[in-house]
């Protein structure tokens, strides 16, 4: 490390130490009087925002620099880390405001590595438009299990060389346009049945496995020189008996000595139930500084984020966390947050429109059924929960059908169509009633988890777009109606 960031680190006291460990959110979009004091009050080393942060462009840009503003009167010469879960597609809190993404897995649907990284670039030019300068993505879960109830589209696919390969331009395309790329969620999120919002997931998978599948795309990360890592509150008891978070074998030994991983460590949010609902918060915070995390998510409302940060100035007070190891830590958050003050190239968004929909457009696949197309648009289409959300786009797209929503108060005649959207799985209630019709769609399309598309084997054209969207309700349109062709590719394996 740096002499002068070690000069700097040695001079900190308790309060600065834990503060600069900790990332924080805001509890609503404008900085007021008490979030402003809270934010003054230490040097977090960083803010993440979500939608409940974000109205329009002006609002989260003045927001971010009033932040910095403050920073720069606490620790000047070392901006914060202004982050945001943007992975794009489902998991898009800045949509409205960034340019239309169709997401991961449509991403790798459309087979265009060279799209995926001029999409990228752009991506981050708009990131840094807005003033952020750290995005938790690329998704690198490779997702091995169809009942996955958090990842899912969110993943790139199913094989790991296409998510190492895909994840890896993302990353390189992020990194040189200034903004930090983070893949996520080491060791692996994909095969898990549980969310770990929810619940704390396990993987009961051979340590043989894992290398070829869940590790694979991480490794090639590292190679490609990622900047950030973020664990998984997820156990592999192949591993450790902890979840990855708070374990020292998978943070420390795996990723840092046997993959040789020199970024920072994020941990997932502290909110979430995996970590919340199953530890003793003081252990939690403990165990995942001793394991190896650099940065800690202290999400939630003002008062939990103070009693992690509590907790941890009383751990280094108390002299219960390795002053080397703390001080590694520091100068690597420090050393990166000067690395990304340095990019002040203003951005050139010209071309990205173009690109977004052309991506789009070479996402969209049909499973069955092509020589059945052209149709005539004048049938009936039943929508699942979630596409009932977005019948304005159908009706938009498909003026000429009538349209039942949920929930369905009546039985399908002749032939129709079915939409889902959900991005996770499907209501019981909905399996239930499907499969209780007497006869299956003529047509199915899922805007969301191709996986959904099991339900209906039957049905005599099947489309998959990953994702919901007014590019994707037109496009297909275009290729129901018209006879278009669709080139994309299933990144994951139906079991029909």
């Amino acid at each position: 490390m740096e002499t002068d960031l070690r000069d700097i680190v040695s001079k900190l006291g308790a309060n600065e130490k834990a503060a600069l460990r900790l990332l924080i959110d805001l509890p609503r979009r404008d900085l007021d009087e008490s979030s402003a004091r809270l934010f003054s009050l230490y040097p977090w080393t960083g803010v993440i925002l979500f939608p409940k942060n974000i109205e329009h462009t002006d609002q989260v840009k003045t927001l971010i620099q009033k932040l910095q503003a403050i920073n720069s009167e606490i620790f000047p010469d070392f901006p914060i880390f202004t982050a945001v879960d943007q992975e794009g597609g489902s998991v898009s809190p800045l949509e409205g405001l960034m340019t239309p993404s169709p997401g991961n897995m449509a991403l790798a649907a459309a087979h265009d590595p060279e799209g995926v990284s001029a999409f990228s670039r752009q991506m981050a030019q708009e990131l840094r438009s807005l003033g952020f300068n750290l995005n938790f993505a690329p998704v690198l879960d490779v997702n091995t299990a169809p009942e996955n109830p958090i990842i899912g589209i969110r993943s790139f696919g199913s094989d790991p060389e296409i998510v190492a390969e895909l994840g890896s331009r993302v990353i390189k395309a992020y990194q040189e346009e200034g903004i930090m790329a983070t893949a996520k969620h080491f060791p692996g999120h994909g095969d898990t049945v549980k969310d770990s919002h929810l619940d704390l997931p396990v993987v009961n998978s051979s340590f043989e496995r894992i290398s070829k599948i869940e590790l694979y795309p991480f490794e090639k990360a590292i190679q490609a020189g990622v900047w950030g890592m973020m664990t998984a509150h997820v156990i592999f008891p192949c591993l450790d008996s902890k979840p990855a978070t708070l374990s020292k074998k998978i943070l420390t030994d795996l990723l840092r000595k046997k993959m040789n991983f020199q970024g920072i460590i994020f941990t997932d949010s502290f909110s979430m139930a995996a970590i919340k609902e199953h530890f003793d918060l003081e252990e939690a915070v403990r165990d995942a500084v001793l394991a190896g995390s650099d940065v800690l998510l202290a999400l939630g409302d003002d008062l939990y984020q103070l009693e992690i940060f509590q907790i941890l100035k009383k751990l280094i007070q108390k002299g219960e966390l390795p002053v080397e190891c703390g001080d590694e830590s520091l100068c690597r958050i420090l050393s990166f947050r000067k690395k990304l003050a340095q990019f002040k190239s203003a951005a050139d968004l010209t071309s990205i429109p173009d690109l977004s929909k052309r991506l789009h457009e070479k996402a969209v696949t049909i499973l069955k059924g092509e020589e059945l197309l052209p149709l005539a648009r004048n049938f009936e289409i039943f929508l699942s929960p979630e596409a009932a959300a977005a019948v304005r786009l159908f009706k938009e797209a498909f003026p000429d059908s009538t349209f039942v929503p949920w929930p369905w108060e009546k039985e399908p005649e002749g032939r129709f169509a079915l939409f889902f959207a959900e991005r996770r799985t499907l209501n019981p209630e909905v399996e239930q009633r499907i499969k209780r019709w007497s006869f299956p769609p003529y047509l199915a399309v899922s805007y969301g988890n191709p996986y959904h598309l099991n339900l209906v084997p039957s049905a005599g054209i099947q489309i998959a777009t990953y994702h919901m969207n007014s590019i994707f309700a037109k496009e297909v349109s275009k290729i129901i109606s018209q006879g278009k062709k669709a080139i994309g590719k299933l990144p994951v394996p139906l079991s029909s």
